[in-house]
Protein backbone atom coordinates (compact mmCIF):
# COMPACT_ATOMS: atom_id res chain seq x y z
CA UNK A 1 0.00 0.00 0.00
CA UNK A 2 3.03 2.23 0.74
CA UNK A 3 4.16 1.89 -2.34
CA UNK A 4 1.31 2.71 -4.33
CA UNK A 5 0.72 6.06 -2.57
CA UNK A 6 4.51 6.98 -3.28
CA UNK A 7 4.13 6.05 -6.83
CA UNK A 8 0.96 8.34 -7.00
CA UNK A 9 2.49 10.73 -5.45
CA UNK A 10 5.48 10.79 -8.03
CA UNK A 11 3.44 10.18 -11.29
CA UNK A 12 1.61 13.43 -9.85
CA UNK A 13 4.79 15.71 -9.58
CA UNK A 14 6.09 14.36 -12.86
CA UNK A 15 2.67 15.51 -14.11
CA UNK A 16 3.40 19.22 -12.85
CA UNK A 17 6.79 19.13 -14.25
CA UNK A 18 6.46 18.53 -17.59
CA UNK A 19 3.58 21.42 -17.83
CA UNK A 20 4.63 24.09 -19.78
CA UNK A 21 5.44 27.70 -17.96
CA UNK A 22 6.27 31.12 -18.94
CA UNK A 23 9.25 32.87 -17.23
CA UNK A 24 8.86 36.89 -17.63
CA UNK A 25 12.23 39.14 -17.92
CA UNK A 26 12.14 41.77 -15.11
CA UNK A 27 11.67 45.00 -15.88
CA UNK A 28 14.67 47.47 -15.72
CA UNK A 29 14.94 49.31 -12.89
CA UNK A 30 13.45 52.89 -12.34
CA UNK A 31 16.58 55.35 -13.49
CA UNK A 32 17.75 53.19 -16.05
CA UNK A 33 18.84 53.53 -19.42
CA UNK A 34 17.47 50.73 -22.04
CA UNK A 35 19.78 50.06 -24.77
CA UNK A 36 18.64 47.93 -27.38
CA UNK A 37 21.42 48.01 -30.21
CA UNK A 38 24.59 46.62 -29.42
CA UNK A 39 27.76 47.36 -31.53
CA UNK A 40 30.89 45.41 -32.24
CA UNK A 41 33.30 46.48 -34.90
CA UNK A 42 36.82 45.77 -36.08
CA UNK A 43 36.27 41.91 -35.64
CA UNK A 44 38.87 39.88 -38.13
CA UNK A 45 38.23 36.55 -39.15
CA UNK A 46 40.68 34.00 -38.36
CA UNK A 47 42.70 32.12 -40.40
CA UNK A 48 43.32 28.32 -40.57
CA UNK A 49 45.83 27.11 -38.48
CA UNK A 50 45.70 30.40 -36.30
CA UNK A 51 45.55 30.66 -32.65
CA UNK A 52 42.32 30.95 -31.00
CA UNK A 53 43.29 33.92 -28.70
CA UNK A 54 44.91 35.94 -31.92
CA UNK A 55 42.34 37.68 -33.28
CA UNK A 56 39.25 38.86 -30.61
CA UNK A 57 41.58 41.28 -28.77
CA UNK A 58 41.07 43.76 -31.43
CA UNK A 59 37.31 44.19 -31.14
CA UNK A 60 35.95 47.33 -30.05
CA UNK A 61 32.70 48.87 -29.40
CA UNK A 62 32.03 53.01 -30.24
CA UNK A 63 33.56 55.00 -28.14
CA UNK A 64 29.92 56.62 -26.62
CA UNK A 65 28.50 52.86 -25.97
CA UNK A 66 27.43 52.84 -23.05
CA UNK A 67 28.38 49.24 -22.74
CA UNK A 68 31.96 47.16 -22.73
CA UNK A 69 33.14 43.84 -23.75
CA UNK A 70 33.24 42.48 -20.58
CA UNK A 71 34.48 38.65 -21.86
CA UNK A 72 35.73 37.42 -25.62
CA UNK A 73 36.00 33.94 -26.44
CA UNK A 74 35.41 31.25 -29.23
CA UNK A 75 33.63 28.23 -28.92
CA UNK A 76 33.32 24.72 -31.28
CA UNK A 77 30.13 23.47 -32.45
CA UNK A 78 29.35 21.69 -29.33
CA UNK A 79 29.80 24.38 -27.09
CA UNK A 80 33.07 23.83 -25.52
CA UNK A 81 35.67 26.80 -25.08
CA UNK A 82 38.84 26.88 -28.05
CA UNK A 83 41.61 27.51 -25.81
CA UNK A 84 43.74 30.64 -26.99
CA UNK A 85 46.78 28.65 -28.32
CA UNK A 86 44.52 25.97 -29.77
CA UNK A 87 44.76 26.33 -33.48
CA UNK A 88 41.83 26.57 -35.93
CA UNK A 89 41.10 23.26 -37.51
CA UNK A 90 40.21 23.58 -41.40
CA UNK A 91 36.85 21.09 -40.96
CA UNK A 92 35.81 23.06 -37.51
CA UNK A 93 33.25 25.08 -36.75
CA UNK A 94 33.38 27.93 -34.49
CA UNK A 95 31.65 30.72 -32.96
CA UNK A 96 33.30 33.93 -31.59
CA UNK A 97 31.38 34.76 -28.00
CA UNK A 98 31.33 38.28 -26.59
CA UNK A 99 30.10 39.04 -23.06
CA UNK A 100 28.76 42.74 -23.36
CA UNK A 101 28.38 44.58 -20.16
CA UNK A 102 26.25 47.05 -19.73
CA UNK A 103 27.41 50.88 -18.22
CA UNK A 104 26.11 51.98 -14.65
CA UNK A 105 22.49 53.18 -14.87
CA UNK A 106 21.68 50.94 -18.38
CA UNK A 107 20.42 47.65 -18.64
CA UNK A 108 19.38 45.47 -22.25
CA UNK A 109 16.20 45.54 -23.28
CA UNK A 110 15.35 41.78 -22.79
CA UNK A 111 12.76 42.08 -25.23
CA UNK A 112 14.20 44.32 -28.12
CA UNK A 113 18.19 44.01 -28.00
CA UNK A 114 20.04 43.72 -31.24
CA UNK A 115 23.59 42.96 -32.09
CA UNK A 116 26.16 43.76 -34.88
CA UNK A 117 29.33 42.38 -35.40
CA UNK A 118 30.89 44.70 -38.37
CA UNK A 119 27.56 45.64 -39.33
CA UNK A 120 25.83 41.53 -39.55
CA UNK A 121 23.27 40.53 -37.50
CA UNK A 122 24.50 38.20 -34.77
CA UNK A 123 22.71 36.27 -32.12
CA UNK A 124 21.66 37.39 -28.61
CA UNK A 125 21.51 34.67 -25.44
CA UNK A 126 19.71 36.96 -22.84
CA UNK A 127 19.80 34.25 -20.92
CA UNK A 128 22.42 35.63 -18.62
CA UNK A 129 21.68 38.36 -15.96
CA UNK A 130 20.30 41.49 -17.56
CA UNK A 131 23.54 43.93 -17.10
CA UNK A 132 25.17 41.40 -19.34
CA UNK A 133 24.43 40.11 -22.58
CA UNK A 134 25.73 37.40 -24.27
CA UNK A 135 26.81 37.52 -28.12
CA UNK A 136 27.33 34.83 -30.92
CA UNK A 137 28.54 34.74 -34.04
CA UNK A 138 29.63 32.63 -36.58
CA UNK A 139 33.01 31.92 -37.20
CA UNK A 140 35.12 31.09 -40.39
CA UNK A 141 34.30 31.12 -43.52
CA UNK A 142 34.73 28.13 -45.97
CA UNK A 143 37.30 28.45 -48.29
Amino acid sequence: MTKRIISIILCVVLCFAILPFTVYAEEPEAGRTTITDVELNSFNFPLIGQDAGDNLISVTVPNDAPYEIFEAEWEDTYGETVLPDEAFEADGSYYAVFVIRAAEGYAFDSAATNATINGDTALIDMSIPRSAVRTRWSSIPSI
